[in-house]
């Protein structure tokens, strides 16, 4: 989820990606093209989490700005939620079944 300003806010992104991975310097998938409205309200956006017809596994995740609602504005990002699957069990055969490919 996206929290945003109490307000629309020039500073809001208008448009961003989101990249998961398990390694921060290595290939990261993208998981998500899209943007902000430009209102108070939090958005809730799904990620992608299939690779090949197979769920992956992402312990890092890299939001990149694209464009703000002002043109000479920096990027805010007020709060952000991620929830995801962290039980063990289910973490460890998804990664297996992922390396193993």
């Amino acid at each position: 989820m996206f929290g945003k300003f109490y307000q629309s806010h020039v500073c809001n992104l208008k448009e961003f990606k989101v990249l998961g991975g398990l390694d921060p310097d290595g290939s990261m998938i993208e998981l998500l093209h899209s943007g902000l409205k430009n209102d108070s309200e939090p958005e809730v956006f799904p990620l992608k989490h299939h690779y090949k017809e197979m769920v992956f596994p992402v312990q890092y995740i890299k939001i990149i700005p694209l464009a703000a609602y002002g043109t000479s504005f920096n990027f805010s990002i007020w709060y952000l939620e991620v929830t995801g699957i962290s039980e063990k069990s289910t973490v460890h055969k998804i990664s297996e079944e992922y390396e193993a490919v």
